[in-house]
């Protein structure tokens, strides 16, 4: 299994970038959950366990970072 943990600028954006990646069937923990105790929503924890997973997510992540160029 591999974790990523994304900091963004703001709570807003960690929200939204939580909303996106929810909205395309990836889940996520945002902020202060079980694993991220102590961090505010403009932090994003990612799990994934397989290359293709892992590609599937970079994909998306893509998308979302396209949004805003």
């Amino acid at each position: 299994m591999n974790a990523i943990l994304l900091c963004f600028s703001s709570l807003k954006k960690g929200r939204e970038f939580y909303e996106f990646m929810e909205s395309n069937g990836i889940i996520t923990s945002l902020g202060n959950g079980n694993s991220n105790i102590g961090l505010d929503d403009s932090y994003v924890r990612i799990v994934m366990g397989t290359s293709k997973q892992m590609d599937e997510v970079k994909i998306i992540m893509e998308k979302f970072s396209n949004l805003f160029t």
